[in-house]
């Protein structure tokens, strides 16, 4: 589709080559509205065209938007309109007219088959065909949102090589258990929480878990939550058993304890199951507070904790409920260069987005039940969520999608298949996926070949 500005024509030749019958106003039907994917093109009065597939799609909205992506999910460009039925040159069916910014209406028609046709600049008859299915995809599965991701997965990360042999990374008989974070420093080192009984709470391995660099926490903690690294590379651990946070160095001394044990609370000093910590650009500290448990739930004071970087209390909000600012069961939070805080309001099926006081710029609805979400220094944004809180609860986090998010306006850019609980995306872009299976997922960029003989190599 071409979103340049056509040559104007004279309003008569318009009126013959469109609209023969324009009646009222009106919206577009369902069956129009969503994304469709290129299949091909002609131009020309003669209908030549190289018919090409040219991988891109668009999306057609219910607030009369058509936005056209790029394969890789960029947004190339967007136009608005407003409806009307007419007929035109290429058909004696009405079609929708597209009163569009440019001085020549487009025609939008449904066909037979189920294709999308759009004819634009329709004095010289070019036109564009969509489908509902990207082309290449298997039948009877649905698209990935955004663009697949194609990276390689490495799915006992600590215990087996990319090669899927033994690491003997951990000393004999350690075994992980739950483990409910991932995290990763400014040299690549993989920290990992964990809650078995058969290994410390803490690990510490190389990017490609073949070595354990290190291990600490036995009897610190009584449930842990969360694992984030702050830039100067201080490990900050959240306890949601005993409502504490902590912060450690790289090498597992405790610098500081924040929170009264076994004590929660929404007062200053006070946290109630804190899940997630975050970092600001300006050195503030985030924390989401739960304010419930799901072995025993019922609201209490789920809120957004801001604290300096020695732990001074500088502020909160949020509190129990389903309106802005308000949350059920928060249970990660993020912070872009910018200074905007995600928060996953996860038993609310959103993501809430506020500037650092604490007031919402954003609400994201379409994700469904995030679990985690990681920014990256180089304005990435990344979730990991199910379907929905009840598909995350019922299979015990073990549905899931890995998702590329544009922070600007939340869209999906790319995304694969992935249970888990905690994610991290590290400083050379592997992402890491904590899952309470027992498993670290390390996904890494590869993707895998196909030759003439069916053999799948790796590249």
């Amino acid at each position: 589709m071409r979103w340049t500005r056509p040559r104007a024509l004279p309003l008569a030749t318009l009126l013959v080559l469109v609209c023969v019958s324009c009646t009222t106003r009106a919206a577009l039907p369902e069956e129009y509205l969503g994304r469709w994917y290129s299949t091909g093109s002609s131009g020309g009065i003669a209908g030549t065209g190289t018919g090409e597939a040219r991988g891109e799609w668009i999306v057609v909205t219910a607030d009369n938007l058509i936005e056209r992506y790029a394969p890789d999910g960029r947004l190339i460009g967007s136009d608005s309109f407003s409806l009307s039925r007419g007929r035109s040159i290429f058909s004696t069916d009405e079609s929708w007219i597209l009163d569009a910014s440019s001085p020549l209406p487009r025609v939008v028609s449904l066909q037979s088959d189920g294709n999308l046709v759009i004819s634009e600049n329709v004095y010289d008859g070019f036109s564009y065909s969509y489908s509902r299915k990207p082309l290449g995809t298997p039948s009877g599965w649905n698209a990935h949102e955004g663009s697949r991701l194609e990276y390689r997965a490495q799915i006992r990360f600590g215990e087996e090589l990319e090669n899927k042999q033994a690491s003997g990374a951990m000393p004999p008989g350690w075994k992980l258990g739950r483990v409910s974070g991932v995290a990763t420093d400014s040299e690549g080192n993989v920290y990992v929480a964990q809650r078995g009984g058969e290994a410390d709470p803490i690990l510490v391995f190389d990017r490609r878990g073949t070595r354990m660099l290190r291990s600490w926490g036995r009897g610190t903690f009584t449930k842990v939550h969360g694992i984030r690294i702050d830039p100067e590379d201080n490990v900050w651990v959240t306890d949601v058993g005993d409502h504490r946070v902590l912060k450690f160095t790289s090498e597992g001394v405790l610098l500081l304890e924040l929170g009264v044990k076994g004590e929660p609370g929404g007062s200053p000093g006070h946290f109630d199951r804190p899940a997630d910590v975050a970092f600001g650009p300006e050195g503030s500290v985030y924390v989401v507070d739960q304010g419930e448990d799901e072995e025993r739930p019922g609201l209490g004071n789920p809120k957004i904790v801001r604290l300096t970087s020695d732990g001074a209390w500088v502020g909160s909000w949020g509190g129990p409920g389903t309106g802005t600012g308000e949350f059920h069961f928060p249970h990660s939070i993020a912070v872009d260069a910018q200074g905007r805080v995600y928060v996953s309001d996860r038993e609310n099926n959103r993501v809430q987005v506020f500037d650092a006081e604490g007031v919402q710029l954003q609400e994201w609805t379409h994700l469904g039940s995030v679990m985690s979400i990681a920014a990256t220094p180089a304005g990435g944004l990344w979730v990991l969520a199910g379907r929905d809180n009840i598909e995350i609860l019922a299979y015990d986090a073990l549905s899931g999608r890995v998702m590329s998010i544009d922070p600007e306006s939340g869209r999906v850019l790319a995304s694969l298949e992935s249970p888990g609980h905690m994610l991290d995306v590290s400083d050379d872009g592997d992402v890491y996926v904590a899952s309470l299976t027992g498993n670290v997922f390390r996904f890494y960029p590869g993707w895998m070949q196909v030759e003439e003989n069916g053999i799948v190599r790796t590249p």
